[in-house]
C-alpha cells in the first residue's frame, strides 16, 4: 500500500471535503457526530485508505491541522472552523447593529447585548441560540489564534 503523502489530496480536502459543508457550518453549531464523520472522511481520503481497512497513521490530526509554517499540512480543523464561522455572526450582530438584519433580530428578541434574556426565551431560533451561546467558555478568544 502506498503510504507517502499526496499533496494533491491535501488540496482536495481543503477545497472540497471542508468546503462542501461550509453553508451548514457557517449557520449552525455542528453536532459532534457530524464533525467526527467529516474528520474521518478527511483522514481516510488523506491517507488513501479504505474505510473498512485500518491503517497506522504516525501523525496526530491536531498536528496535521497546524499551519504549514508550524510543520502541519494546513488542513482546517472542522470543529474550530465551525466555531469561528458562528462567532463571526455574533461579532457582526454586536458590531453592526444598524444593519437591517440586525434591526429585525433586535426588534424580535431585544438587545443582542442582553444575551441571557434572549437565550432564556422559548421562541428563539436554533441559529440565534447557536450564535449567542458562543462565549468565552468555548475559548472563542483562542479561535483567532489557531
Amino acid at each position: 500500500a502506498k503510504s507517502t503523502l499526496n499533496w494533491e489530496r491535501v488540496s482536495l480536502i481543503n477545497s472540497c471535503l471542508t468546503m462542501i459543508p461550509l453553508f451548514f457550518l457557517s449557520f449552525y453549531k455542528a453536532p459532534k457526530l457530524v464533525v467526527d464523520n467529516i474528520k474521518a472522511m478527511q483522514d481516510n481520503f488523506l491517507w488513501g485508505g479504505n474505510p473498512e481497512q485500518r491503517t497506522v497513521v504516525w501523525v496526530s490530526w491536531d498536528n496535521i491541522c497546524q499551519p504549514k509554517v508550524n510543520g502541519g499540512l494546513g488542513l482546517k480543523n472542522v470543529e474550530l472552523f465551525n466555531k469561528a464561522l458562528i462567532v463571526k455572526w455574533k461579532w457582526r450582530l454586536l458590531e453592526k447593529e444598524k444593519t437591517m438584519w440586525a434591526k429585525i433580530l433586535i426588534a424580535k428578541y431585544g438587545p443582542v447585548r442582553d444575551m441571557r434574556t434572549i437565550l432564556s426565551s422559548t421562541s428563539i431560533s436554533k441559529w440565534l441560540s447557536d450564535v449567542l451561546s458562543m462565549t468565552e467558555a468555548d475559548n472563542v478568544n483562542d479561535l483567532f489564534e489557531q
